[in-house]
Protein backbone atom coordinates (compact mmCIF):
# COMPACT_ATOMS: atom_id res chain seq x y z
CA UNK A 1 0.00 0.00 0.00
CA UNK A 2 2.83 2.40 0.88
CA UNK A 3 4.54 1.76 -2.45
CA UNK A 4 1.32 2.57 -4.34
CA UNK A 5 0.97 5.89 -2.49
CA UNK A 6 4.62 6.71 -3.23
CA UNK A 7 4.13 5.82 -6.88
CA UNK A 8 1.01 8.00 -7.14
CA UNK A 9 2.79 10.87 -5.40
CA UNK A 10 5.71 10.51 -7.81
CA UNK A 11 3.36 10.57 -10.79
CA UNK A 12 1.56 13.68 -9.48
CA UNK A 13 4.87 15.48 -8.93
CA UNK A 14 6.07 14.50 -12.42
CA UNK A 15 2.88 15.78 -14.01
CA UNK A 16 3.10 19.08 -12.11
CA UNK A 17 6.73 19.58 -13.15
CA UNK A 18 5.85 18.80 -16.77
CA UNK A 19 2.97 21.28 -16.73
CA UNK A 20 5.14 24.00 -15.25
CA UNK A 21 7.71 23.50 -18.02
CA UNK A 22 5.05 23.68 -20.72
CA UNK A 23 3.56 26.89 -19.34
CA UNK A 24 6.88 28.69 -18.90
CA UNK A 25 7.73 31.00 -21.77
CA UNK A 26 11.39 31.41 -22.62
CA UNK A 27 12.39 34.03 -25.15
CA UNK A 28 14.86 32.80 -27.75
CA UNK A 29 17.77 35.15 -28.28
CA UNK A 30 19.71 35.45 -31.50
CA UNK A 31 23.10 37.02 -32.22
CA UNK A 32 24.23 39.09 -35.21
CA UNK A 33 27.11 41.55 -35.62
CA UNK A 34 27.59 41.95 -31.89
CA UNK A 35 23.90 42.38 -31.04
CA UNK A 36 21.56 40.05 -29.18
CA UNK A 37 17.95 40.27 -30.26
CA UNK A 38 14.64 38.45 -30.17
CA UNK A 39 11.76 38.36 -32.60
CA UNK A 40 8.70 40.46 -31.78
CA UNK A 41 6.74 39.13 -34.72
CA UNK A 42 7.50 38.05 -38.27
CA UNK A 43 8.48 41.56 -39.29
CA UNK A 44 10.39 43.10 -36.37
CA UNK A 45 12.93 42.44 -33.63
CA UNK A 46 13.82 43.95 -30.27
CA UNK A 47 17.33 44.60 -29.03
CA UNK A 48 18.10 42.64 -25.87
CA UNK A 49 21.87 43.08 -25.52
CA UNK A 50 25.25 43.41 -27.23
CA UNK A 51 28.86 42.25 -26.95
CA UNK A 52 30.43 45.57 -25.85
CA UNK A 53 32.74 46.09 -28.80
CA UNK A 54 32.81 49.75 -27.85
CA UNK A 55 31.67 51.63 -24.79
CA UNK A 56 29.07 53.49 -26.86
CA UNK A 57 26.08 51.46 -28.00
CA UNK A 58 25.20 52.15 -31.65
CA UNK A 59 21.52 51.17 -31.92
CA UNK A 60 21.01 49.56 -35.36
CA UNK A 61 18.09 50.12 -37.68
CA UNK A 62 17.80 46.42 -38.59
CA UNK A 63 19.03 42.96 -37.60
CA UNK A 64 18.62 39.79 -39.62
CA UNK A 65 16.90 41.82 -42.32
CA UNK A 66 14.17 42.92 -39.91
CA UNK A 67 13.67 46.38 -38.40
CA UNK A 68 14.73 46.95 -34.80
CA UNK A 69 11.57 48.52 -33.40
CA UNK A 70 12.16 48.19 -29.66
CA UNK A 71 14.71 47.93 -26.90
CA UNK A 72 13.64 45.19 -24.49
CA UNK A 73 12.76 45.67 -20.83
CA UNK A 74 15.93 45.47 -18.68
CA UNK A 75 18.11 45.03 -21.79
CA UNK A 76 21.06 47.03 -20.45
CA UNK A 77 20.03 47.40 -16.80
CA UNK A 78 23.00 48.32 -14.61
CA UNK A 79 25.52 48.10 -17.44
CA UNK A 80 28.61 49.90 -16.15
CA UNK A 81 30.51 49.43 -19.45
CA UNK A 82 28.08 51.65 -21.31
CA UNK A 83 29.24 55.27 -21.62
CA UNK A 84 26.96 56.43 -24.44
CA UNK A 85 24.09 55.50 -26.74
CA UNK A 86 24.06 56.43 -30.43
CA UNK A 87 20.51 56.50 -31.77
CA UNK A 88 21.50 58.12 -35.11
CA UNK A 89 20.94 54.90 -37.10
CA UNK A 90 17.86 53.78 -35.16
CA UNK A 91 15.41 54.83 -37.85
CA UNK A 92 12.92 52.06 -37.01
CA UNK A 93 13.07 52.31 -33.22
CA UNK A 94 9.67 53.08 -31.74
CA UNK A 95 9.93 52.13 -28.08
CA UNK A 96 12.37 51.83 -25.19
CA UNK A 97 11.33 49.32 -22.55
CA UNK A 98 10.95 49.35 -18.80
CA UNK A 99 14.31 49.77 -17.00
CA UNK A 100 16.14 49.19 -20.30
CA UNK A 101 19.03 51.52 -19.38
CA UNK A 102 18.33 51.98 -15.67
CA UNK A 103 21.37 52.34 -13.41
CA UNK A 104 23.79 52.71 -16.31
CA UNK A 105 25.64 55.33 -14.29
CA UNK A 106 28.51 55.77 -16.76
CA UNK A 107 26.38 57.13 -19.60
CA UNK A 108 27.74 60.65 -19.52
CA UNK A 109 26.71 62.25 -22.77
CA UNK A 110 23.83 64.35 -23.89
CA UNK A 111 21.13 61.87 -24.88
CA UNK A 112 19.39 62.60 -28.19
CA UNK A 113 16.36 60.41 -28.88
CA UNK A 114 15.14 60.09 -32.48
CA UNK A 115 11.80 61.64 -33.39
CA UNK A 116 10.35 58.25 -34.37
CA UNK A 117 10.35 57.00 -30.76
CA UNK A 118 6.75 57.09 -29.61
CA UNK A 119 7.09 55.33 -26.25
CA UNK A 120 9.69 55.45 -23.47
CA UNK A 121 8.59 53.24 -20.59
CA UNK A 122 8.80 54.36 -16.99
CA UNK A 123 12.22 54.13 -15.38
CA UNK A 124 13.92 53.47 -18.74
CA UNK A 125 16.79 55.78 -17.71
CA UNK A 126 16.31 55.75 -13.94
CA UNK A 127 19.57 56.13 -12.02
CA UNK A 128 21.52 57.35 -15.05
CA UNK A 129 22.83 60.23 -12.97
CA UNK A 130 25.61 61.20 -15.38
CA UNK A 131 23.43 62.02 -18.40
CA UNK A 132 23.97 65.73 -18.91
CA UNK A 133 20.74 66.48 -20.80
Amino acid sequence: MKSIKKCIALIVVSVLISLSMVSSHAVTRYFENGYYYSFLNNNAVELVGWDYRTSELPVPSALNGRPVTAIANNAFFGDQNLTGIDFSSASNLGSIGLYSFANCTNISEKLILPENIFFVDICAFEGCSSISE
